[in-house]
């Protein structure tokens, strides 16, 4: 309720003139079906009564012309009410998406830095790997190497027989 309301008061009967009353109860269905609008968006049911609803239980001055300025009041406390509810409700809600977005993400982010932490991991065990074959052909190219001189001498051998 952005701008304050001014209700003219009747010239007779102690009430509030009809049009200014519908008028603003007009503006309130407005805003509350809006609220409500919003509520069900987002998956949340209201049971409250709509501004237009209350009308009927004003009771007309004297004359005719206004509402009493007591139901009026009443209504407008019901109205407000109700839009206070249904505004904690949204808020309520959009509080808890807030909550549960921030969740997902740091849930996203929790399981990034475990497939980070697992790869991490699995490149460890491939350098160790990777370490233990270089330390293996190291092995293999001192064992051929150790058979091309004995394969040297043999043939040395040989060939010194030969001659």
């Amino acid at each position: 309720m952005a701008e304050p309301c001014v209700l003219r008061s009747t010239k007779v009967g102690n009430g509030f003139v009809k049009e200014d009353v519908i008028a603003y109860i007009g503006e309130l269905d407005s805003r509350m079906k809006e609220l409500y609008s919003d509520l069900m968006r987002v998956g949340i049911s209201c049971d409250v009564r709509m501004p237009f609803e209350l009308v009927s239980n004003l009771r007309a001055t004297k004359i005719g012309n206004g509402f009493i300025k007591e139901d009026v009041l009443a209504c407008l406390d019901e109205i407000n009410s109700s839009m206070e509810k249904m505004s904690s409700l949204l808020n309520e809600s959009n509080k808890r998406n807030a909550v549960a977005q921030k969740n997902d993400v740091q849930s996203s982010s929790d399981g990034i830095i475990s497939y980070i932490n697992e790869q991490n991991l699995k490149i460890k065990n491939l350098e160790q790997e990777n370490s233990i074959l270089k330390q293996r052909i190291s092995a293999y190219e001192n064992k051929i190497a150790e058979y091309e001189n004995r394969l040297s001498a043999i043939t040395s051998f040989i060939s010194g027989q030969i001659k």
